[in-house]
């Protein structure tokens, strides 16, 4: 059985780059379990190509650390932004190929679930993606007619009903197991 990344390692030595470009705002965020403390670069997603290198290196240089000191790089493989998920995933994989370090790939749903509810992210056509936290589908507005659970979205003002708004939390992605084998073909 897979140990996730808080099993895998001594505590007080877990320092985590995650990488998000898949929504409006892109997020670099450096996590260092061992001081309890995070960093976190919000850039516009329009202009992330230009900004998300330098947000990870003012990031590394605000916290006095390098590359090598960290233990995973974290890259959300969507849903969202296909330009601005491929930006991120490549940056992640990149920067892991080049220290050696464990990727840990997570839906963009992730980050902003709640146990027991339902994370929306909405989409045109009157669909979005609905997150249970377990599966991510697909599916049509109507079909959340009869949904008993509290709904989440990262952003209500476009879902046609109801919702509250969903808050980023690291809590999930630390949650996550590493993947030995993981491969986007972009």
């Amino acid at each position: 059985m897979k140990k996730t990344i808080l099993e895998d390692i001594s505590v007080y030595s877990m320092k985590i780059l995650i990488i998000d470009t898949s929504q409006k705002i892109g997020v670099a965020i450096l996590y260092s379990q061992g001081l309890g403390s995070e960093k976190k670069k919000e850039f516009d997603s329009r202009e992330q190509q230009k900004v998300l290198i330098d947000s990870i290196d003012s990031l590394f240089k605000e916290s006095y650390t390098t590359l090598t000191d960290l233990t995973h790089i974290a890259i959300c493989i969507g849903p969202g932004s296909f330009t601005g998920t491929r930006i991120g995933v490549m940056t992640g994989k990149t920067l892991a190929y080049g220290a050696n370090l464990p990727l840990i790939p997570f839906n963009s749903l992730i980050p902003f679930h709640t146990p027991g509810t339902l994370t929306l992210l909405g989409l045109k056509n009157e669909e979005c993606y609905c997150f249970d936290g377990i599966t991510l589908e697909k599916i049509p507005y109507t079909s959340l007619s009869k949904e008993s659970r509290p709904l989440f979205a990262l952003d209500p003002t476009i879902i046609p009903f109801p919702t509250k708004q969903a808050t980023y939390s690291l809590d999930n992605i630390l949650a996550l197991t590493p993947q030995e084998e993981f491969s986007l073909l972009y």
